[in-house]
């Protein structure tokens, strides 16, 4: 289960990112508190599409970056951009 356990971990980057504790950012994803920290503790099996999702919405975080570690982390991100050119 490694695959998640990175996933997990890029969860608790972005929250860290963002400056905020494990209810503040449940309640910014719209996720009960419960189920955000199962999913942290690997409790609750992969993480749910559901906060994948609310992560990726709610921070603009690319979903191959939270998914697989690749790429660049938000959308609009410079390294992006300067891959593809202007």
């Amino acid at each position: 289960m490694q695959k998640f356990d990175d996933v997990i971990q890029r969860i608790e980057q972005v929250r860290n990112e963002a400056g905020m504790n494990i209810s503040q950012f449940a309640s910014a994803i719209r996720i009960p508190v419960q189920d955000l920290k199962l999913a942290i503790d690997g409790q609750e099996g992969p993480p749910s599409v559901e906060l994948i999702r609310a992560v990726m919405l709610r921070f603009g975080i690319r979903p191959n970056w939270l998914l697989n570690g690749i790429g660049p982390q938000k959308l609009g991100d410079p390294e992006l951009e300067d891959a593809w050119g202007p």
